[in-house]
């Protein structure tokens, strides 16, 4: 390969420029995401049985479909929720599942559950749950004058933003909206003889346009419509209800009609404490964020123009924001990588020499680039982070292979023969410990559930990157050596005796023949080295969480009132925390925005569809993290302790939101058994005990108290003995409370309803519901002749987890709360010593269990990338014992990891105390996740140090040099490339372990990093992790390899005695 190249070096250089530019276009085409589309196949299946309570929801519905549903396979969870009248329930499959499958096995086993349900039951609707639609962008818009006239504004907007290429939709949330309201007197009705479905056939059979055909006359075509149409509000008062020989009855006879506001108002919303409209923008699956907010922003520019005065428009949310920053962020940070990297080559090895080495970089990233593009991954935040994980690493073979080559042009072979010698010698070596690092990667492609989804990027794009760096080894590096390299850059790089590197190897053999004699001192330092750095930690270190806690970008402050609360006093209520918010001081808070939304609430499930007027919340949206003068932590803390109890009676909960893929509370736990009363109580004993963990805050559990009611009970024999079935009874209650929705009314492109009812004064008064008469084909009778009456109160909401009667209890970590582990051995503890009835049990919620889970693989992984380690080093060496010298670099490094996260804290800690919290230096908190992986990947990068010892002592003691003298001087000649591959893969490192950096588009210097507040604790872990080792392992491998070689000659010896 490196022969044909050579022969071919013209070919080679065009093929190096076509590669660049190719790799070159690939990354700006590429779509931009924030983190990696993650599918998960979730399916729900919905049952609507008109007037059933929860119990008889769950004994008539959901248990029948239950029943078919078990046993699906591939199934993770299944949950349920039983409301009134209608049945939820979700299923969430392994993300390996292919979701078309899925829903096609969910729908065989739904259709075999439809012959047990109730004949009133309709029909169950199976539907995939597309995460597609959660909005790329928000916009508040607001205005000096009354909000209907900016709604006008918000739908022609609503208009043309749907209309962009990619948009799967747009809405308007916030808008009141209009209707014709006819309201019945039900005495009068009764006194006509008329229903309330006579009025709706009325309005259906006049208020409508019929085309009459064509007609062809004088030699054209005419079309005939007849136009019935009424075009004004006043004019349905004179539609006729019913004519007789006596008098024509008229709708305004038995009924007031209005063009005004719906009844129910939905939503309330507010920007910064001024009502205001939100209009969300989603985008289809695969389309480009970026692209479609560049032009959601490019219609606002235009539209905004020709606006009236005083309206005004907030993006409050814009995804693509966000992405372009943290992608120019990590591309910063790989352009200062390579500056970096190029500085410290060129400071050992020369400039020329240096950029030789250098051109792995972007050969090698143009190569991964391609292939990415072509596998149809986008560029998102786990991507760019493989490549700066990979940027040090990418110049290893490279280093390797021009050194080498350098060592043969020093022999006095030609630019084209070391070239080629050169490469080929170390091709092997190279080869085998490229593949160790990209087996290390290759179990964490593995990882199972959401977070291996979120994170088989990293193996995939470090994988591909790094097998381009052999690409560019073995192919390019070779051809522009045979070229340019000269004799001046090889003494450059060799230096004298009185070099300052040569003076520096002399002290490393002193060192290292010290250590040749006390093996065993050498031994119990490096115990001890590992064991008090993982005691360290545990004891003076920040603790451990699964996943990252980041400086949020919102908070959401909930306010939760009883159940079935008005929406206006919910509104009250949640304007309380809001005027606080609006007050606060910029030493408090660096806040943006304020957005208030009454009437739903900021839960993480699916609610299916129904009102919550007694839920509202306030997102405060904080300034850019480089902006940001006060740390949203601290202000999430403040909010903590100032705003919980301003209402009293109401919840009032601080909430972060959360970064990344979905990985649950750090506290959860499952309650399941048959009463729902006892589980109730259950439930409020593990509340009240997890109230009082430190560090724990926003306890609570998904039970609903009972919900006032007014039951309309059906008499199901008198019913039928009448004529009419459960849904008839149900459809006339609805009818005249809800209303029905007769047609609509035209004004231009807007479309209203047109609702029949009962007038308010009789349908909000429970004794109106005596006056609400059942008619079925010409057969009447009052309500309380087919059902009774009765106010009471019920369970909201009966909820399964796998069929099982389930309530779920669950607790936060506090602001600014660090360590997670401990808040959950407490909590562990609590349940521990629980007295749970007989039938009942209390287990971790399901996320718990994906962590520990998750948290199992990190550990197998660990031990699997070993072995693959193991494996290939032992097919390289062809020995048990010297692949077993790499494994001790490998432990090694993780006593490393442990003594390098406490270094960073601690002089943190000290940074922070001397400049008076002035530098807001963050700690590095041990990431099950992140630096787990990090631990893991440590076990190939690591390796190279090994590799490069033990295959040139082989080799010096295979050309007859004697056993102390190949140790010493084969640590000695390869201190160098051990130093350097190390250095490189630890200085790439740093912009993103710091945040310290350059920012290129502006040609400033960046000081924080936001990025660096999720990625910092796997790259503090592999540049410890890696430090660590090569300091030691420049020590070890030699001692113990000629410990044991120096054992093997004893025994030798000893036999031919």
């Amino acid at each position: 390969m490196t022969r044909f190249a050579l022969k071919n070096r013209m070919s080679v250089i065009v093929l190096a420029v076509i590669l660049f530019i190719t790799g070159l276009m690939s990354f700006v085409g590429m779509r931009r995401e924030a983190f990696p589309e993650i599918k998960i196949p979730y399916i729900f299946v919905t049952t609507v049985y008109p007037g059933a309570n929860p119990p008889e929801i769950e004994n008539l519905i959901t248990q029948k479909i239950e029943d078919k549903l078990d046993g699906i396979d591939g199934v993770k969870k299944m949950t349920s929720s039983s409301n009134e009248s209608y049945s939820n329930i979700f299923l969430e499959f392994d993300p390996s599942v292919n979701i078309e499958d899925a829903l096609r096995r969910v729908k065989d086993k739904v259709d075999q559950a439809k012959g047990d349900l109730p004949d009133d039951a309709q029909d169950p609707i199976t539907q995939e749950l597309n995460f597609s639609t959660i909005p790329i962008v928000n916009i508040s818009l607001y205005a000096d004058y009354d909000i209907e006239r900016l709604e006008s504004i918000a739908d022609n907007l609503k208009d043309k933003m749907a209309k962009i290429s990619g948009v799967l939709e747009s809405k308007v949330q916030g808008k009141q909206e209009k209707e014709i309201a006819i309201d019945a007197d039900p005495s009068l009705l009764r006194q006509y003889g008329l229903t309330l479905h006579d009025i709706v056939s009325a309005i259906q059979g006049q208020h409508k346009n019929i085309p009459g055909g064509t007609m062809l006359t004088s030699g054209f075509r005419f079309s005939l419509k007849v136009t019935g149409e009424l075009s004004s509000p006043d004019e349905f008062r004179e539609l006729i209800v019913r004519a007789d020989k006596q008098k024509m009855i008229r709708i305004k006879d038995v009924a007031n009609i209005n063009f005004t506001y719906t009844r129910d108002r939905q939503s309330i919303s507010r920007t910064n404490g001024k009502p205001s409209l939100t209009l969300t923008v989603a985008k289809r699956t695969g389309e480009d964020i970026v692209r479609i907010a560049d032009e959601v922003n490019r219609i606002l520019r235009d539209e905004s123009s020709g606006w009236p005065a005083g309206t005004h428009y907030e993006i409050t949310y814009d995804m693509s924001k966000s992405i372009k920053h943290l992608v120019n962020e990590l591309q910063n940070h790989i352009l200062m990588g390579i500056i970096l990297v190029l500085l410290v080559l060129s400071f050992f090895l020369g400039t020329r020499n240096s950029v030789f080495i250098s051109t792995a970089i972007p050969f090698s990233m143009a190569i991964g680039f391609i292939v990415l593009t072509y596998m149809g991954i986008t560029l998102n935040m786990v991507v760019l982070f493989s490549l700066v994980l990979a940027l040090g690493m990418l110049v290893d073979d490279g280093i390797v292979v021009v050194e080498n080559i350098f060592r043969h042009l020093q022999m006095g072979k030609n630019r084209w023969q070391a070239s080629l010698d050169g490469t080929q010698e170390v091709m092997i070596p190279v080869f085998t410990a490229t593949l160790t690092t990209v087996g290390a990667f290759a179990p964490v492609f593995f990882m199972p559930g959401i977070m291996g989804e979120f994170m088989r990027y990293l193996p995939l794009t470090v994988g591909i990157t790094l097998t381009g760096s052999l690409f560019v080894a073995f192919i390019f590096n070779p051809v522009f050596a045979s070229l340019t390299m000269n004799i001046a850059d090889v003494h450059k790089m060799e230096g004298g005796n009185k070099n300052w590197f040569e003076r520096f190897k002399n002290i490393y053999r002193n060192f290292l023949e010290f250590f040749l004699r006390h093996p065993l001192l050498l031994t119990v330092f490096c115990l001890l080295f590992i064991v008090s750095g993982i005691f360290m930690y545990s004891a003076f270190g920040p603790g451990v969480v699964f996943f990252p806690n980041t400086e949020p970008e919102v908070v959401s402050v909930e306010v939760e009132g009883p159940l079935s609360q008005n929406i206006d006093m919910t509104d009250s209520t949640l304007k309380i925390p809001e005027d606080v918010l609006l007050r606060l001081s910029d030493t408090i808070a660096s806040i943006k925005n304020l957005n208030a939304i009454v009437g739903s609430g900021k839960s993480e499930s699916f609610s299916g569809g129904s009102a919550e007027s007694h839920k509202g919340y306030v997102d405060v949206v904080f300034k850019d993290f480089n902006e940001r003068k006060v740390s949203s932590f601290k202000t999430m803390a403040w909010m903590e302790n100032n705003l919980k109890d301003l209402a009293p009676g109401w919840k009032i909960r601080v909430v972060k939101q959360q970064d990344g893929p979905p990985t649950g509370k750090p506290i959860e736990y499952e309650i399941s058994g048959e009463d729902y009363a006892q589980l109730s109580v259950i439930a409020d004993s593990l509340k009240k005990m997890f109230e009082t963990i430190p560090g724990i805050t926003n306890v609570g559990h998904d039970y609903d108290p009972a919900r006032p009611e007014i039951r309309i009970d059906v008499d199901r024999e008198q019913a039928k003995q009448l004529g009419f079935s459960t849904i008839d009874v149900a459809s006339a209650v609805r009818g005249a409370i809800y209303g029905s929705e007769a047609a609509k009314y035209r004004i231009g492109q807007d479309e209203y309803k047109i609702m029949v009812r009962l007038a308010p004064d009789i349908r909000e008064d429970i004794n109106g519901l005596n006056q609400i008469v059942v008619s079925k084909e010409g057969k009447e009778a009052p309500l309380p002749s087919v059902a009774l009456i009765s106010q009471g109160a019920n369970i909201a909401s009966i909820r399964h987890v796998a069929a099982r009667r389930t309530i779920q209890v669950w607790g936060e970590l506090a602001p600014g709360q660090k360590d997670e582990q401990q808040p959950k051995k407490i909590a562990a503890a609590m349940v521990a010593k629980m007295m749970v009835p007989p039938g009942y049990t209390v287990q971790p919620g399901s996320s718990n269990r994906e962590q520990v889970e998750t948290q199992q693989f990190i550990m197998k992984a660990f031990f699997i990338a070993m072995s693959i380690v193991f494996l290939i080093m032992v097919f390289q060496f062809n020995s048990l014992f010297q692949p077993f010298l790499i494994l001790i670099g490998i432990f090694i490094s993780v006593g490393g990891v442990f003594w390098g996260l406490f270094i960073v804290n601690k002089f943190n800690a000290f940074v922070n105390l001397i400049t008076g919290g002035a530098a807001n230096f963050q700690d590095v908190t041990f990431s099950i996740i992140f630096s787990g992986v990090g631990i893991t990947a440590l076990a190939g990068v690591v390796a190279k140090n090994g590799i490069v010892l033990i295959d040139f002592m082989n080799r010096l003691r295979r050309d007859g040099k004697d056993l102390k003298t190949a140790v010493i001087e084969g640590g000695a000649t390869r201190l160098r490339p051990v130093l350097l591959t190390a250095t490189t893969a630890m200085i790439g490192l740093l912009p993103l372990a710091t945040g310290i950096g350059f920012d290129f588009a502006h040609m400033s210097i960046v000081t924080k990093s936001e990025t660096t507040l999720m990625w910092a604790p796997m790259a503090w872990a592999i540049f410890w992790g890696l430090l660590f080792n090569t300091v030691l392992v420049l020590v070890v491998t030699p001692t113990y390899y000629y410990t044991w070689e120096k054992f093997r000659d004893w025994q030798r010896s000893r036999g031919k005695r």
